[in-house]
């Protein structure tokens, strides 16, 4: 399974999202609206060959998709995207990539929030291994 397969098996789940705002995936042009927007952040934390993984290769890593909304309003839409986002990626749900499944190996959780300029970032953390 390669980083690009695990990668569009998440983006996937997440443009499928019901109601899901315009999203800013990595190396493509993106310009930012009035409206809050996702930001897609795929960071592979490691691969595991066949002789230390007990004969089985895998990949761990996370995914970091932050809500962007414009700064001086109460966080509270964001925060609501946020915990949406989150939802879509429970704890064990399994995600067919390539030759193999992604594993949503953790529950997905908001972190610290920040404001960043003109807009206000809430990130959601997506841990992931992979099977097969």
């Amino acid at each position: 399974m390669t980083f690009a397969e695990i990668e569009n098996a998440l983006g996937q789940r997440l443009s499928g999202m019901s109601g899901v705002p315009a999203i800013a995936w990595p190396n493509r042009k993106f310009t930012p609206g009035a409206d809050p927007y996702l930001e897609f952040r795929h960071t592979p934390n490691g691969s595991f060959n066949p002789d230390t993984a007990g004969g089985v290769p895998y990949h761990i890593g996370l995914v970091l998709v932050t809500v962007v909304a414009p700064a001086g309003n109460f966080t509270t839409s964001a925060n609501t995207l946020a915990q949406a986002v989150a939802d879509r990626f429970p704890k064990g749900l399994r995600l067919t990539a390539g030759s193999g499944k992604v594993l949503i190996n953790a529950p997905s959780s908001l972190a610290s929030p920040f404001q960043d300029g003109a807009y206000w970032r809430q990130p959601v953390r997506i841990s992931y291994i992979t099977e097969g």
